[in-house]
């Protein structure tokens, strides 16, 4: 039990601010609306264009980028388990960045050239966000906070004391 509620705490901790409300907001919808296209009708040209960059096996791989998309998205508008979702997206930006954008150099292609990728200038900005998410939390506007407080997992009780959603003393 003592383990498995510090395993809790280190996920569920959260800074004392609001202000992560607006990041979390501003790059979950994003993740939701990319990985939910992706899920609606977008999940071949997702797989074709893996393999052309090289990222096999494409489809089973399009399928996690997906769901990671689209629930990471939903994890940061909710604020809830917002610690992984933050570790699962920063890799999918990683491998985003490294396979695809990094060739293309910085800037995305703004005047659509044909043939011309986009280079990583949004990784250099959702990576961070990301980071700042996992090392501070989803803040105090969020569901972790809430459940952190009902499990009362800053306390030192012991197992038999242990009562969710009770007055700390």
């Amino acid at each position: 039990m003592k383990m498995y509620r510090e395993y809790l705490r280190l996920i569920l901790k959260t800074g004392s601010s609001y202000a992560p409300l607006f990041m979390r907001l501003g790059i979950g919808v994003m993740f939701f609306m990319h990985g939910y296209m992706k899920l609606n009708g977008g999940l071949e040209g997702t797989a074709g264009f893996f393999n052309m960059v090289g990222l096999v096996p494409s489809y089973p791989l399009a399928v996690l980028v997906a769901l990671t998309e689209t629930f990471g998205g939903l994890a940061l508008i909710a604020g809830f388990l917002v610690k992984p979702a933050s570790i699962a997206l920063t890799v999918d930006m990683l491998v985003a960045a490294i396979m695809v954008h990094i060739p293309n150099g910085f800037f995305i292609n703004w005047g659509g050239a044909a043939g011309v990728g986009n280079g990583y200038e949004f990784q250099v900005v959702l990576i961070p966000s990301l980071l700042t998410l996992l090392i501070y939390g989803a803040g105090l506007a969020s569901v972790d906070h809430w459940l952190h407080n009902y499990l009362d997992l800053d306390s030192d009780v012991t197992e038999e004391e242990y009562k969710p959603g009770r007055k700390a003393a």
